[in-house]
């Protein structure tokens, strides 16, 4: 059985990507450098640890921005197939080892997952971000980077696709996850946010696994994919909705200063025709059924709620 190589598999959405192609019964290659240090150095090792459990598959712990390292890896592998899911520093080499041993070593599709910040703002209000739109880095070092791997690509002469991922949500939030003092004050009538409340398209991670699996099945050599929910959702929606059923009044004021570029919706076109990839996760409505009260009368009154209860709802938001 072959091998798919996912770079970058203690990140978040790496992790989910390495889970999903082993569930489907691939044998998954797990590389990962787990160079950071403190909670985001914990929260890697525990994906780690999670992903070694699993019966097909090799865990790898190597910095495959070195060619001293990349190249005996994959050698001894030989997958049939790479997802790139790892963050480079701006400062190194970056992709370049990993495609040249691919090209060395011939992997025969290179799945490279980039951002969809590089898209810059919306031509005219409201216009969905298409895959033929000129990219942007607007100063950012780490977009530049990711503008800097997808002309890589492009040049090398490997099988590829590029997915450009929209924002990932994922249930254990745990860097954002808010402290029992913030609930508090937010029973009491809402904190203020220390970001903004523009509209985002938000993919639930397992959403995300899914269709960077439907690209290593299809494989549409050459195209660049939105891989996002094509919904709007703003914060304070969110927030808004599953607060409804405390019964307490809420407000949301926002502290945080404007972005430098407003967050975009995919078009999800393409996805669809060449991935045949819907999102099943719709985070607008699934927020909204988790915080409405469904039962017959009680549509419009909001029940109270524990907050032990309110407490998980934001730590699981979407469970």
């Amino acid at each position: 059985m072959s091998t798919v190589l996912v770079a970058g598999a203690a990140g978040l959405l790496g992790s989910a990507v390495a889970r999903r192609l082993a569930g489907e019964g691939e044998q998954v290659l797990a590389a990962d450098f787990l160079g950071e240090s403190g909670g985001r150095r914990a929260l890697r090792e525990a994906r780690a640890a999670a992903l070694g459990t699993l019966e097909n598959v090799t865990l790898a712990r190597t910095d495959l921005s070195s060619m001293m390292r990349t190249g005996p890896l994959l050698r001894r592998h030989r997958p049939a197939a790479v997802v790139n899911a790892a963050l480079y520093d701006p400062d190194g080499p970056g992709l370049a080892p990993l495609i040249e041993v691919c090209r060395a070593t011939g992997v025969g599709f290179f799945l490279h997952l980039s951002d969809a910040a590089l898209y810059p703002d919306s031509p005219e209000p409201g216009a969905r971000a298409r895959e033929v739109e000129a990219r942007d880095a607007g100063g950012d070092p780490y977009l530049a980077q990711r503008l800097r791997e997808e002309a890589l690509l492009e040049e090398s002469g490997l099988p590829y696709a590029i997915l450009r991922v929209f924002s990932v949500l994922e249930p254990e939030l745990p860097e954002g996850r808010p402290s029992v003092q913030e609930m508090e004050a937010l029973l009491k009538g809402g904190p203020a946010s220390p970001f903004d409340d523009e509209p985002r398209d938000l993919l639930h991670v397992d959403d995300a696994a899914r269709g960077v699996h439907a690209a290593l099945r299809r494989k549409p050599a050459g195209e660049i994919v939105n891989l996002g929910s094509g919904v709007a959702v703003r914060p304070s929606e969110a927030v808004r909705a599953l607060t409804a059923r405390t019964g307490s009044a809420f407000s949301f004021r926002v502290s945080g200063p404007p972005p430098a570029r407003r967050p975009r919706v995919a078009d999800t076109a393409k996805a669809s025709s060449l991935l045949a990839f819907t999102p099943e996760w719709n985070v607008a409505a699934l927020v909204a059924r988790n915080a409405i009260d469904r039962r017959p009368g009680r549509a419009d009154k909001p029940a109270p709620v524990s907050r032990r209860v309110l407490f998980d709802w934001f730590r699981k938001p979407l469970r």
